[in-house]
């Protein structure tokens, strides 16, 4: 088969384009009367490269919008979240408050407990010191034993005060220092004095030191020496010494 030099030509420039990275496409236009040849149109491979990673940086960048929108949602979600929960906490403080009819005005125009309020506050507190004795539980505070009794920290504070004049921290110390006197007084028992203080809820040996020495005007470990050295004859008629050596504080 005869190959005129046109066709030779453009076999020559479609190989010429190819082997550079080049489509050769011809564009035949037909008319009525004749054809037209139009020239080539040359589409570099890179320009199809190109309009991937442009479609890939868009899908990448709506991903991460979503992810933003999503996270914005996720927030404002936890933020009603806490406001409900802060609302639910604070309905419940006030359901545990106590009514209205349970207190009466003071000529100072100041509310107190009633006495009947102040009698069951007082009842809880000596159940929750002498038969569960919570005083041993570490970070103790007036608004936690309060919460175990279902009132706040003010009532049971002024109930603390009237009843055994003294404020919170001196009425755990002295239920506290109260058994250690008992357990260091005990011959049986041979428990570090640093174990004796932890378990009454001491977080530091200094400040059971401190408790013990202000109640008793001595320190643990001389009072147990002083326990265990002393007989029944000896403390006889002394002010606060049982016969057993034990001081009552």
């Amino acid at each position: 088969m005869q190959i005129s030099q046109n066709q030779y030509q453009k076999m020559n420039t479609a190989k010429f384009y190819s082997g550079r990275g080049i489509s050769v496409y011809s564009l035949i236009i037909s008319t009525p009367k004749k054809l037209l040849r139009v020239a080539p149109v040359m589409v570099p491979f890179w320009g199809i490269e190109l309009l991937m990673g442009i479609t890939i940086l868009v899908v990448i960048a709506l991903l991460g919008v979503g992810v933003i929108i999503w996270k914005k949602q996720q927030s404002e979600k936890q933020v009603r979240h806490e406001e409900l929960l802060k609302k639910y906490k604070e309905q419940q403080a006030l359901k545990s408050m106590p009514a209205i009819s349970t207190f009466r005005k003071t000529s100072h125009g100041r509310f107190m407990l009633s006495a009947n309020s102040r009698k069951k506050i007082l009842r809880e507190l000596k159940v929750l010191m002498d038969e569960r004795r919570v005083y041993r539980q570490k970070g103790i505070t007036l608004e936690k034993l309060a919460r175990m009794q279902g009132t706040n920290r003010t009532y049971l504070s002024s109930v603390i005060r009237d009843e055994y004049g003294e404020n919170f921290t001196c009425f755990i110390n002295r239920y506290r220092i109260r058994e250690a006197i008992v357990l260091l007084s005990d011959l049986r028992n041979n428990a570090p004095i640093k174990a004796i203080a932890e378990n009454l809820g001491y977080q530091s040996l200094s400040t059971f030191y401190n408790a013990f020495n202000k109640l008793v005007n001595t320190s643990p470990s001389h009072y147990r020496k002083f326990a265990r050295m002393v007989s029944p004859d000896q403390v006889a008629g002394k002010k606060n010494v049982s016969k057993e050596g034990v001081v009552h504080i």
